[in-house]
């Protein structure tokens, strides 16, 4: 559906799940094949489409890991899927839905330092491995 409707970016709203199956979409559409092909470890040869990850939820990040987690029902198993190649184009922390102030405080600082940190970590790799 993403190719024939000439999809070229994906938005993604929610929590975890949706984020990751975000990424999974945007690894295929950009990669080819099916995302059985992708389960392990850095099997991507192209980075995926851009993405915009709108998080609902103080959860997982999982808008901001290069990781994804996809059910294969026909194998009843949750695929971990790792890779360098599954990364958002930007995104936006929603903080007026979080159930409390506590929350805010801590959760917000992290989420703009990881956005940062990836904005900058192929250009500059260095800094985040020291």
């Amino acid at each position: 559906m993403f190719r024939s409707e000439g999809c070229d970016s994906i938005i993604s709203l929610g929590g975890g799940s949706s984020h990751d199956c975000a990424k999974a979409i945007g690894l295929v559409a950009s990669n080819g094949g099916d995302i059985r092909d992708y389960e392990g470890v850095d099997k991507s040869t192209k980075p995926m489409c851009p993405m915009i990850a709108i998080n609902t939820t103080a959860g997982t990040a999982s808008e901001i890991t290069r990781f994804c987690i996809i059910t294969d029902t026909s194998r009843h198993v949750k695929m971990a899927i790792v890779d360098w190649h599954v990364k958002y184009c930007s995104g936006s922390f929603q903080s007026n839905i979080l159930p409390n102030t506590f929350a805010q405080a801590w959760l917000m600082p992290g989420f703009v330092l990881f956005s940062i940190s990836r904005y900058f970590e192929e250009e500059y790799p260095w800094v985040f491995t020291l």
